[in-house]
């Protein structure tokens, strides 16, 4: 029976992540054995992950990336500002990690350096640091590690020789390690770290997943790996060239698969997350179809009852579900992207949940006379740092509005009135649209405007721009977080 890598677990495990505060342990036990010895890090108190992170790098040329977060895997915020700054060797793909309290970014830059940054909430990076050059490909994709006994980062990918090679990055400085005993392999690795081993994973020459273990990243076995089997002892197999992604949350494994190349019961393309107590033995956790079969391959972050699970598509779409319903797809303009994705830190401020609920509006000024009416439609829209749509309300319509009266949002339609809830940064706006007879009138909103103002529970906005145009007056409540 192979050594169990998990941690002993509770039904506390599936209580939200960001509830937690604990002290950081790690548990060895054999499975059937009356051993069990665990192992408490003294003045290791730190909160367990509060944020999902992903990493989109774009294939085209030049190659640029961007990250984006979210607090719960459902509401996502914008790119952040900084990620796109950074100089990628074209088609590569960028590595993203984590541990409690910093998230790592890996990447080539177009000389073929290694090169790392860190950020505590996912959007902005600093303290770039460089490892050596290398030789790597369109899948040299990093994968990136966090060894949390020694506080260490590790990343693994393939050189275009397709070897694999392992390196410490932080702290910086490690020897360059090449795994002994592979084949070249066409597909970049996946690599994590649970109780105290390494676990690598990659597809071999027939597409089946392998899977080798180290215990410091350093000393790898030259035996090829050992194929990871299903429940049913078959071989789980890969789709061609798609790489795989390995994460770990709260000492159970976590790896995603794209869909077999072949078979009656599993669309092509497919992603499938599967969990591991050992990293040999897998359980299929879920089934999830993409709009496009087509990507390098999906990643995974969280845990099994809270999970994010994106993938990327040559139609410039990343999908993202948290657990089996997807909640977002990331129009992504003419650049396809490739993904990564992480669990880990929210530092204080840096990104705000803004609420915004539209309540009552009256028209100002132009010709009309006692009981003219009018359609009048709203629209608010959220606008990331460069300008690209977030996030839109559906278009809210009031019909025959008295243009010399106050009417609320919802009194054709019925129901809740509209509302914006986004999460912003600072260099973000809201635009506000009010469109009726004449020409369409807005309001722009930065999130210093809002937070100057909310929370209020009745605020008056006057959208008016072009201010050659009839403006309407607004009222609002809004919540900022």
């Amino acid at each position: 029976m192979p050594r169990p890598l998990l941690s002993a677990t509770s039904s506390s495990t599936a209580r939200k992540a960001s509830d937690w505060v604990r002290n950081i342990f790690i548990a060895k036990f054999a499975l059937g054995g009356a051993l069990a010895m665990f192992l408490l890090l003294a003045g290791c108190t730190t909160s367990l992950p509060q944020r999902y992170a992903i990493a989109a790098t774009s294939v085209s040329t030049p190659s640029v990336i961007h990250t984006y977060v979210s607090p719960d895997g459902v509401q996502w915020s914008g790119r952040g500002a900084g990620s796109a700054m950074l100089p990628v060797m074209p088609g590569v793909p960028a590595g993203l990690g984590s541990s409690n309290d910093l998230f790592v970014l890996a990447w080539f830059d177009p000389a073929g350096m290694l090169t790392t940054a860190t950020s505590t909430d996912g959007l902005n990076w600093r303290g770039a640091t460089t490892h050596g050059t290398f030789s790597v490909d369109l899948q040299s994709r990093p994968a990136v590690a966090f060894d949390f006994r020694n506080e260490t980062f590790f990343v693994a990918f393939r050189g275009s020789d397709g070897m694999f090679r392992v390196i410490r990055v932080m702290p910086a400085g490690g020897a360059v390690v090449t795994v002994p005993g592979l084949a070249p392999s066409t597909s970049a690795p996946a690599l994590t770290w649970v109780n105290d081993t390494f676990v690598l994973a990659f597809p071999d020459a027939m597409n089946r997943v392998r899977i080798l273990r180290s215990p410091d990243g350093v000393t790898w076995p030259a035996n090829g790996g050992a194929i990871a089997t299903n429940s049913s002892g078959a071989p789980i197999v890969a789709a061609d060239a798609a790489s795989l992604f390995l994460t770990n949350s709260l000492g159970t494994l976590f790896m995603t698969v794209k869909g077999l190349p072949q078979g009656q019961t599993l669309h092509r393309g497919a992603v499938r997350v599967f969990s591991s107590a050992d990293a040999l033995t897998w359980t299929l956790e879920r089934n999830l179809v993409p709009t496009s079969p087509s990507s390098r391959g999906a990643a995974v972050a969280g845990s099994g009852s809270e999970q994010v699970v994106v993938d990327s598509a040559p139609s410039q779409m990343t999908e993202v579900w948290f657990n089996n319903t997807q909640v977002r797809s990331f129009q992504t303009g003419t650049a396809d992207y490739e993904v990564t994705a992480a669990h880990g830190p929210a530092a204080p401020g840096t990104l705000r949940e803004v609420e915004i609920t539209f309540n009552q509006f009256k028209r100002l000024g132009g010709q009309f006379g006692i009981g003219d009416d009018e359609d009048v439609t709203l629209s608010a829209e959220h606008f990331d740092v460069g300008g690209v749509r977030v996030h839109a309300i559906p278009p809210r319509t009031v019909d025959n509005a008295v243009k010399n009266q106050t009417h609320f949002w919802n009194q054709t339609s019925g129901g809740a009135l509209p509302k914006l809830a986004v999460l912003m940064q600072a260099g973000e706006t809201i635009v506000i649209t009010v469109d009726g007879d004449d020409n369409p009138v807005s309001r722009t909103l930065t999130l210093a405007d809002i937070t100057a103002v909310c929370p209020s529970e009745r605020r008056e906005l006057i959208a008016d721009q072009p201010a050659s145009d009839d403006p309407y007056q607004l009222f609002i409540s809004c919540q900022v977080r």
